[in-house]
């Protein structure tokens, strides 16, 4: 991006948002725009508030944490890995706080993710976890629990079908989302208005 147009950026980011502070509070936007002006303005805030210099280290050493990671993942040894995972950890408290220093670091980071969430509900989703988990450990432990399905270890297109029928009994179907086979750890991610899910499933054991 040359200079010139870093400015023409500059000037539109801040055109659009004294846009998006004027209509925030009107009552005829329906809830996908009023999410769209949420989401700009709170991305925008979080932009202003990150030192250049920490947003610029936080990126440098987040690519040598994957590097260093699929090199420890390699080795077996966490020890490669862990030196960097704490430089990124250090580096994004160090974020939270100058995004929002009257607040706990962990409590604005989980929002840059899950708006209006909090330590608090975190904690509360995990102690739901918990209870569910020990009911089915009591389960396990009374020989009461539903056969163990086979689990195919050696054949991606297998675990990728068994990855999946997992998901539809827990309830998600193809309209809803699209899945993606080719990670190594599962997880979930929105790729965009109104929110269709990808939701990301291991290809092969860890």
């Amino acid at each position: 991006m040359t200079y010139q147009q870093h400015l023409e950026t500059i000037t539109r980011i801040g055109r659009e948002y004294r846009y998006c502070k004027s209509i925030e509070s009107l009552f005829e936007l329906d809830p996908v725009e009023r999410g769209v002006v949420r989401t700009f303005l709170q991305r925008r805030r979080v932009a202003v508030r990150t030192p250049e210099d920490l947003q610029r280290q936080y990126s440098l050493v987040k690519t040598r944490c994957m590097q260093k990671w699929k090199e420890a993942r390699a080795a077996k040894d966490y020890a490669i890995f862990m030196p960097w995972l704490q430089q990124a950890f250090d580096l994004k408290g160090q974020i939270a706080r100058a995004i929002n220093p009257d607040a706990p670091a962990f409590d604005t980071l989980v929002s840059l993710t899950d708006a209006g969430a909090d330590v608090g509900e975190i904690s509360r989703q995990f102690a739901v976890l918990q209870k569910g988990l020990g009911a089915l450990l009591k389960k396990l432990e009374r020989g009461t629990a539903p056969a163990a399905a086979d689990y195919p270890t050696s054949d991606p297109a297998a675990m990728s079908a068994f990855a999946q029928s997992c998901a539809r009994e827990a309830g998600f179907t193809e309209d809803l989302g699209s899945f993606n086979d080719q990670v190594v750890h599962g997880f979930t991610s929105f790729m965009g208005p109104p929110g269709r899910p990808c939701l990301h499933l291991p290809q092969r054991q860890p």
